[in-house]
């Protein structure tokens, strides 16, 4: 059964209409490769994670797409762009889709830090304002499907709090790997997870490219 059944099937019988959201973190960067933490620091794609944004686009160009959102780091829209141009949607862009604003956070001359309403953040800030973007967004697209670019330290910590608000046990397996499809279905104010860590459009070398270190160096 497809999403646009379902969503009329529970239009037809009263029941809360869901929205599917397609979560992903954004694709490989040079400072994910080379360990630098990133933070709010406005770095761009390397090569590989270009190729993987368009074995991205190619997966999800066949699927109904209703809006796109994405982070403002440059690497997270980056991400989606093919998409966009492949959908001819426009890119909402907001920062609290950000990377955390990490202590650790790198400075370099070579790309900007982008201003922020607080300079540090703890973990448990970052899953606040997640969860209220994502809420917000789903609330929007009632019976729809969008697609959200994040970063690696706000996806982990939005994927736990779904898995602990459903009550989940065992909680689901998630490794965070770059560029892969994470479906969620929020309804009647909570959030589910359907699909997690869908790499299958990914090359096989870049499905073990994922942050399980730290949050940080996303």
């Amino acid at each position: 059964m497809t999403w646009i059944q379902i969503a009329d099937i529970c239009g037809r019988v009263g029941w809360a209409v869901p929205c599917e959201v397609i979560l992903v973190i954004h694709a490989l960067t040079q400072w994910n490769l080379d360990g630098r933490c990133q933070g709010h620091v406005d770095t761009p794609l390397c090569e590989a994670g270009r190729l993987d944004a368009l074995a991205l686009a190619r997966r999800l160009q066949n699927e109904r797409i209703d809006a796109i959102y994405s982070s403002d780091l440059r690497r997270a829209v980056e991400t989606v762009q093919h998409l966009a141009d492949l959908k001819q949607l426009p890119i909402h862009t907001d920062s609290r889709l950000r990377e955390g604003r990490w202590a650790s956070q790198e400075r370099t001359s070579e790309y900007p830090v982008l201003p922020f309403a607080v300079e540090v953040e703890d973990r448990e800030a970052v899953k606040t304002r997640m969860v209220e973007v994502m809420t917000e967004i789903a609330c929007r697209h009632d019976g729809e499907r969008v697609v959200v670019l994040s970063h690696s330290g706000p996806v982990k910590q939005f994927i736990g709090h779904v898995a602990a608000c459903s009550g989940t046990h065992p909680p689901p397996q998630f490794t965070g790997v770059r560029a892969a499809i994470n479906r969620l279905m929020y309804r009647d104010g909570s959030w589910s997870s359907l699909v997690l860590d869908d790499a299958s459009h990914l090359r096989v070398s870049d499905t073990a490219i994922s942050d399980s270190s730290s949050d940080s160096i996303s």
